[in-house]
């Protein structure tokens, strides 16, 4: 279900060119690793920060071209998800394109939702990242990118 998600978003917004993925606590990191993965294989500049970034000037970009992923933690992480749907909330009130991929349903808080299947607290954040890889591979693939050779990335492997 999720892949085919995946695949709906891919071509729904294939052709935006610049993205932001956000997230708090470990989300953040998902977010620093998703940003380059999608830049790295389809080109647009994407950025990943901390979701409560948003107060610092970044809300000035925001546009409702410029998709948001918030990575939305379980429920269990209570202090965390709400965080979160607050700074997703900052980016609605700015007319923003909002894609929440997380465990629970987020409302009427976003434009797109993708459901992950419930999982342990330790293994959530994996599942984001996933996410992350797949939405990169799908939507460079429908733009024509050569995933298994992106342009100008150096990759070194040391044979001994």
């Amino acid at each position: 279900m999720v892949f085919q998600e995946l695949t709906r978003l891919a071509v729904r917004y294939h052709q935006r060119r610049n993205w932001f993925f956000l997230g708090r606590g470990i989300y953040t990191a998902i977010a620093y690793e998703s940003a380059p993965k999608m830049q790295e294989v389809t080109y647009p500049p994407a950025e990943g920060m901390p979701a409560g970034f948003l107060e610092h000037g970044t809300l000035s970009l925001i546009e409702e071209e410029m998709p948001g992923m918030f990575l939305i933690p379980p429920k269990e992480e209570q202090e965390v998800c709400d965080l979160t749907f607050s700074s997703l909330e900052e980016v609605r009130a700015h007319h923003g394109t909002v894609i929440a991929c997380g465990f629970d349903k987020g409302g009427g808080h976003c434009n797109e939702m993708i459901m992950l299947t419930k999982t342990s607290l330790g293994t959530a954040p994996f599942l984001h990242l996933l996410v992350g890889q797949l939405l990169a591979y799908e939507i460079a693939v429908l733009c024509g990118c050569d995933v298994d050779k992106p342009r100008n990335l150096a990759k070194s492997v040391t044979v001994e």
